[in-house]
């Protein structure tokens, strides 16, 4: 496989959807609107400093097994089909809306998970465990989608 070379800072939307050889998303990286990885079978890294203007889209990445903790994207983050996807990071912050869709290894939402508008999708996440946190603290905000098999993880005293 040829490696890939990811430009760090750029001052428009980036698209590599489809590359391949993008193995990681390197340290530095500042993307002032949005980022496309969709289709990158062999994205395993992101690394925690990524800075990302608006949305964040990584469909179909299905190497990538978690996504940073303390991570802000501003707009969508998509993750839809990630199937290797197991952890999704502390302190995860999303503007507007977040897919999960077809993330089948993801076992558990983060308690401090907070989704600002929008949507959380999480059909095809069948057993997933959602906190009551991230249940109540989108009452009144995201709309979530809940698979068909899911459980709920009380809050704790």
């Amino acid at each position: 496989m040829e490696t890939f070379t990811f430009a760090c800072n750029v001052n428009m939307n980036v698209n590599y959807s489809g590359e391949k050889g993008l193995v990681e998303i390197p340290s530095a990286v500042n993307v002032p609107f949005d980022l496309n990885v969709d289709d990158c079978p062999n994205l395993r890294t992101i690394a925690p400093d990524l800075v990302v203007g608006d949305r964040l889209s990584m469909r179909r990445c299905t190497s990538l097994k978690s996504f940073p903790d303390n991570m802000y994207i501003p707009g969508r983050l998509i993750l839809s089909g990630c199937s290797g996807l197991e952890l999704i990071g502390e302190g995860l912050k999303v503007g507007d809306g977040l897919y999960l869709d077809g993330c089948t290894s993801l076992t558990e939402l983060p308690k401090d998970l907070h989704v600002e508008s929008g949507i959380i999708e999480l059909t095809g996440c069948e057993g997933i465990r959602i906190p009551q946190e991230v249940i109540d603290r989108h009452a009144n905000g995201a709309l979530i989608n809940f698979p068909d098999n899911y459980s709920i993880i009380p809050k704790q005293a």
